[in-house]
């Protein structure tokens, strides 16, 4: 059976935790995720889940997106940044996307983003925001493909910054 693109089930949950640990722990992360941090983050009550699962690997998530919706003024105090530029209204922000090394380089990150999107828009958001690094592939596929705009720069020394996509 193809990987199917779904909301998460509490079925799932557990497949979920293994998979964001995972992802997490590679470059250019390399954060080391307890069980029980990462079931914090993913029970959090504001963020929808997508996952990526075939039914013949039925303990395995291959990959996933978290988005949620909110405010600038709430999306400011969520992501430490200034937001206040952005005009009011419901945002969409796509919290996490993630694949597994085995499983990277097929589309599977396409796949999920764009169902992440169609949710968004779906929920009628002024626009979509996201928070990445400057060097991550997720910045170039963003930034110059989709023409997303960085609207924000952490001065933290990082080389992170909010790009948004404005409906």
């Amino acid at each position: 059976m193809p990987v199917q693109i779904r909301p998460l089930t509490p079925p799932l949950t557990p497949a979920l935790i293994g998979a964001y640990r995972d992802v997490f722990s590679d470059p250019p992360w390399d954060e080391y995720w307890t069980e029980t941090a990462a079931r914090t983050i993913i029970m959090e009550a504001n963020r929808d889940w997508l996952v990526a699962h075939d039914e013949a690997l039925p303990n395995i998530i291959l990959g996933f997106a978290a988005t949620m919706t909110a405010t600038p003024t709430e999306l400011s105090r969520y992501l430490k940044a200034d937001l206040s530029p952005l005009p009011s209204g419901r945002y969409g922000y796509l919290a996490d996307i993630g694949v597994r090394r085995e499983c990277r380089r097929e589309g599977l990150a396409g796949r999920l983003w764009k169902a992440a999107e169609r949710g968004l828009r779906q929920q009628t958001v002024a626009g979509i925001l996201l928070r990445v690094h400057r060097a991550a592939v997720t910045y170039g596929w963003f930034h110059e493909q989709l023409g997303y705009s960085v609207i924000y720069a952490y001065d933290d020394g990082s080389d992170r910054v909010i790009l948004a996509g404005l409906t």
